[in-house]
């Protein structure tokens, strides 16, 4: 048997796949699982989708060195060491745990995909050897931050949604961003987006000390999104609209008059 598809059962214990050696694909969505016990031997696990059940620990997956896509959130984590070995890993889903660091990452260097949002994360760390990182999401955390980014030169989407950040810095190096999500933080003001010429998106909408929109947007001639709602903007100069690049003219700027 090479997939196994087991979501949305009561299932709390997996000890009897132990012997389904040449599984490739598991499916346990939305389980009563809270122990993994019986998964290490099944190394030949190519997907393993552990989400909305009642895990702590991962220890049993340290050694399924084959897995590529590995989603297990919406659980009780608070320790992802055991994956610090998953070096075949492309996609990592932690969503909705109780991770404080990031500090399992240092040889997961195919990582495509980290997603992370609404965890405990303080820091933006240990993502420096994720060359070839292409998604970060880290939405609802507690950043205050944007800091140890600059290796990532293949990222194209990076959303910080949702955090304490009041300054966009640091990203100057991502050249390949494509869309950077910053709303509902707490930033004053538009800079460090000079030479990002591939944005296509930017959303700062509900920053509520945000008042100002400089010209930063001439300098970026292929940005078609670009979310100002719920902020305090004061000024909004139309005549910014002149100075965008002639491919530009289907920008859709969402934007609400304060009142």
């Amino acid at each position: 048997m090479k997939e196994l598809i087991l979501l949305h059962n009561k299932i709390n214990n997996i000890e009897a796949l132990n012997t389904l050696s040449e599984l490739e694909k598991l499916d346990l969505i939305d389980n009563e699982l809270s122990s993994l016990r019986g998964l290490k031997h099944l190394r030949n696990l190519r997907e393993l989708d552990l989400r909305h059940n009642q895990i702590t620990s991962i220890s049993e997956l340290r050694n399924l060195t084959k897995l590529q896509d590995l989603i297990l959130s919406e659980n009780i984590i608070t320790d992802m060491s055991p994956a610090k070995n998953l070096k075949n890993l492309r996609n990592l889903y932690i969503l909705d745990n109780q991770i404080s660091k990031i500090d399992f990452t240092k040889k997961l260097i195919n990582l495509k995909g980290l997603y992370l949002c609404r965890n405990n994360i303080e820091k933006i760390q240990g993502l420096k050897h994720l060359e070839k990182l292409e998604t970060l999401f880290l939405r609802h955390n507690k950043i205050t931050t944007i800091e140890g980014l600059h290796k990532l030169k293949n990222l194209r989407w990076l959303d910080l949604t949702g955090n304490k950040i009041k300054q966009i810095s640091k990203i100057s190096s991502l050249k390949n961003l494509y869309y950077l999500y910053l709303a509902k933080n707490q930033i004053t003001e538009i800079s460090g987006l000079e030479g990002l010429y591939n944005l296509r998106g930017i959303d700062l909408s509900h920053n509520l000390n945000l008042r100002e929109i400089p010209y930063l947007l001439v300098e970026l001639p292929h940005l078609d999104l670009l979310g100002l709602e719920g902020c305090n903007i004061e000024d909004w100069d139309k005549r910014m609209l002149h100075f965008l690049p002639d491919d530009s003219n289907s920008i859709k700027i969402r934007y609400e008059e304060s009142k």
